[in-house]
C-alpha cells in the first residue's frame, strides 16, 4: 500500500506534507493491523470488534489524502 502511495505523487493535485505523513502512516497500521485482526477473528469470533483498527486507520489515511 505504501508504494500505491508513493505513486500517488505524480496525481495532479497538492497533498501537504502533514496530511501525507498521516496518510502514510495510516496505510501501514492498516497494513499490520489487518492479517493481526483476520487471525485473531479466525481464532475467535469475538475477536471481530477488532476490525475496527484497521478500517478506521485505512479511512482516515483516504481522508486525509483527499482533505490534504
Amino acid at each position: 500500500m505504501k508504494i500505491g502511495f508513493l505513486a500517488m505523487s505524480g496525481v495532479p493535485f497538492y497533498v501537504d506534507e502533514d496530511s501525507a505523513k498521516l496518510a502514510s502512516n495510516c496505510f501501514v497500521v492498516g497494513v499490520v493491523t489487518m492479517p493481526i485482526c483476520c487471525f485473531l477473528a479466525a481464532w475467535r469470533s469475538s475477536a471481530t470488534a477488532l476490525f475496527v483498527v484497521p478500517v478506521l486507520s485505512v479511512m482516515v489515511g483516504i481522508v486525509s489524502v483527499l482533505m490534504g
